[in-house]
């Protein structure tokens, strides 16, 4: 009898080592916090694509170093078993690369190397140093007449968000650290409406390697008139403000883009917030991300919901928040 539990344990150990060994590495490991670091990359045609990753903590005696906002430039890429996932960021319109960066920051400390390319419409914090023309063949369609959008609908965002992905593989000092084929999606207002376009929004604007799409604030008109929202192929989290009543209701009225997008879909509507709590205004009195996360709740709600939204479908980790009730947010929806 005692030889038939011990063998019966040993078993069960064996399935739990086992299934442990099928994670990927990142579930045990390389999860952060970590210091950042930063490099900024261009396009072909100049425009500035940021890059932020996981690197190793400062060491205050090397003068050489540059650190802005505890962000260390041009630092190596932290060493980890297995690769980051890459998580792509798409500003809003007349935003820039550099719009959240208590998002962008955050997102990398936790274990993920993050690419924001400027669109040719940014032109906030570090503005174009020159006007670029409208890609051949994008169209710049009314936003009053969103059922009138077809694929060609600023297009030019697609694409600048597939050429970030191949600048970085081509990239010899950050392309070995990075899983190509674990990718997140995250924009804000149109680049919400970019970043859904691509996770089955639009025929034909697919990425290889996309797992999870956030999508802040997103422009979602365009996707509702036709019903396409039912053809997202990846887990969705939408996350809105209360007083932003020209975007919210789109997503989470009945039929909205809520309802219409397949499971797994998460919604995180934050109260007594705007349109702009996804750009660095709630940060504005704050010397350093770090001090105003401690001061600002709002940016803690939207950075603790997105990694853990980040961690459940690029990492496989619990991520219990996405479990949980919602507290301090106006309204908070799961379906798995």
């Amino acid at each position: 009898m005692v030889g038939q539990k011990t063998h019966a344990l040993i078993g069960l150990l064996t399935c739990v080592m086992l299934l442990l060994l099928a994670l990927p590495a990142h579930a045990a490991q390389c999860v952060g916090p970590y210091a950042v670091g930063q490099r900024t990359l261009a396009l072909v045609d100049g425009r500035e694509v940021a890059v932020w990753y996981p690197t190793a903590p400062i060491v205050r005696s090397n003068a050489r170093v540059a650190v802005n906002d505890g962000v260390i430039t041009d630092a190596p890429l932290a060493a980890c078993p297995a690769r980051w996932p890459l998580v792509l960021f798409s500003h809003g319109v007349a935003g820039c690369n550099e719009q959240v960066l208590y998002v962008t920051e955050q997102v990398a400390s936790h274990g993920y190397v993050v690419a924001a390319p400027n669109h040719r419409d940014a032109i906030c914090g570090i503005a174009l140093r020159k006007k670029f023309p409208i890609a051949t063949g994008a169209t710049r369609p009314s936003f009053l007449a969103p059922q009138i959008w077809t694929a060609t609908a600023w297009r030019g965002r697609m694409l600048d968000l597939r050429d970030t992905v191949q600048l970085l593989r081509d990239d010899a000092r950050l392309a070995r650290g990075i899983d190509f084929s674990r990718i997140g999606l995250m924009g804000h207002s149109l680049g919400g409406y970019t970043v859904l376009g691509m996770a089955g929004g639009w025929p034909g604007w697919s990425l290889p390697g996309v797992h999870a799409v956030l999508a802040f604030a997103p422009f979602v008109a365009p996707f509702l008139a036709d019903k396409r929202l039912s053809g997202l192929r990846v887990p969705v989290m939408y996350q809105v403000a209360a007083w932003d009543l020209t975007i919210t209701p789109n997503v989470v009225q009945a039929g909205g883009a809520f309802d219409a997008s397949p499971a797994p879909k998460y919604l995180v509507e934050l109260a007594a917030a705007s349109h702009m709590a996804w750009t660095n205004l709630p940060c504005r009195d704050f010397a350093s991300v770090a001090a105003c996360l401690t001061a600002v709740p709002r940016a803690r709600l939207v950075d603790a919901y997105a990694i853990a939204f980040l961690d459940r479908y690029l990492k496989g980790l619990p991520a219990p928040l996405l479990d949980a009730s919602g507290k301090d947010l106006r309204q908070f929806r799961a379906q798995r």
